[in-house]
């Protein structure tokens, strides 16, 4: 658990090869070690966050001459385990050169009579990875596998797809979020388009109550209404204060609640992994802490309705 943090608050520049493959030992080991379920949830999350973030993936592509629909730069597929001949693919990423050649070494075989592909690297964070590629034009990459062929690879297939979109859209949300000057509040930054779109339409956001349930947290100047935007912020509140204490929360609802507002108060946005260091007594409550960034309840109505419009 105390790796899983660490690997997380990682900046995305500063995840490494070295630190992928650590977390993907670790995601693999997850089922066997028999942890509680929130527990469970917040370590593959934190795990996951690693996985999306890593900025180096290496992804085999080629342009060929011989497909269907005429030359075309392809992506090399995977079978899903399982699958029949011709069916769903999984999109293979390899964390380094050592695992690309691996994945690589056999080529590209081609139509009969056509010139046989050459392989080009493409070196692509996973956000871009799943936003470019998963499902992709032709629909047919279902997933997944990150280092294929090797002994930590991980297969995050059609089950774990909800996900991977998930973090894609909160990893760009984050981004964003990081760009607004929060120090300018009497002259909010209005968002982008993106931005209101991520925050309308893609991005997960929770709720976390108040131990008697009556109220909603609110962040530490008890003025704002804490607002979770990633999937291991909720459940590293799920883990601390309890499944049944942490709530989705839809873009319909904010709009709602915004509106009665009245300049009263407004939101504070989680940005970023946890920052508070997981205790060595895995026993201890583990109290998580973000980075944030304050908006008014008038900007976040704002862009929730610039979002629905696009």
């Amino acid at each position: 658990l105390m790796q899983a943090g660490d690997l997380a608050r990682r900046l995305p520049e500063a995840v490494d090869a070295k630190a992928v493959r650590s977390a993907l030992e670790l995601l693999k080991e997850l089922p066997a070690l028999m942890l509680p379920k929130e527990q469970l949830a917040a370590t593959a999350q934190q795990l996951l966050r690693v996985v999306m973030s890593y900025q180096a993936w290496l992804l085999p592509r080629a342009f060929r001459e011989d497909l269907p629909g005429g030359p075309a730069l392809w992506s090399l597929g995977v079978p899903v385990p399982g699958a029949p001949p011709g069916g769903a693919q999984l999109l293979p990423l390899a964390v380094d050169e050592a695992a690309y050649e691996s994945l690589t070494k056999a080529g590209v075989a081609a139509r009969e009579g056509a010139v046989k592909p050459v392989m080009m690297k493409t070196v692509l964070s996973g956000c871009e990875a799943v936003a470019e590629h998963v499902p992709g034009e032709s629909g047919r990459m279902e997933g997944l596998v990150l280092n294929p062929g090797q002994e930590d690879e991980l297969v995050l297939s059609k089950d774990q797809l909800p996900q991977l979109q998930s973090w894609e859209a909160t990893l760009r949300l984050e981004t964003l979020l990081a760009e607004l000057d929060e120090d300018a509040h009497e002259q909010e930054r209005p968002a982008s388009g993106e931005l209101a779109t991520l925050l309308a339409e893609r991005a997960k956001l929770f709720f976390v109550r108040t131990p008697d349930g009556k109220d909603l947290a609110r962040d530490n100047l008890a003025r704002n209404f804490l607002l979770l935007t990633s999937l291991d912020a909720a459940a590293l509140c799920a883990q601390a204060y309890g499944s049944e204490q942490v709530r989705a929360v839809s873009a319909e609802e904010l709009l709602d609640m915004g509106r009665q507002s009245g300049g009263e108060w407004g939101f504070t946005l989680t940005l970023g992994p946890d920052r508070s260091p997981q205790m060595a007594d895995a026993s201890a409550k583990h109290i998580p802490k973000w980075s944030t960034r304050k908006v008014s309840a008038e900007w976040l109505v704002t862009a929730l309705e610039e979002g629905r419009q696009q």
